[in-house]
């Protein structure tokens, strides 16, 4: 049960991470970016990704 629910986060964590990385590519080609939001959307999805694995080998 622990590694099902280890697998959704990381499903969960990994779509994060494709949708805010690609409105802050969105953002920056359209000349609206704010300067960091895509290292932003970068280090959320990593964090939620690593959050995912150590919860999946733990």
């Amino acid at each position: 049960m622990e590694v099902l629910s280890a697998l959704s986060l990381l499903v969960a964590a990994a779509g994060r991470f494709v949708t805010a990385f690609v409105m802050a590519e969105l953002d920056w080609r359209n000349g609206t970016d704010r300067g960091s939001q895509r290292r932003a959307a970068i280090g959320a999805g990593i964090g939620a990704l690593a959050l995912g694995l150590w919860t999946l080998l733990n």
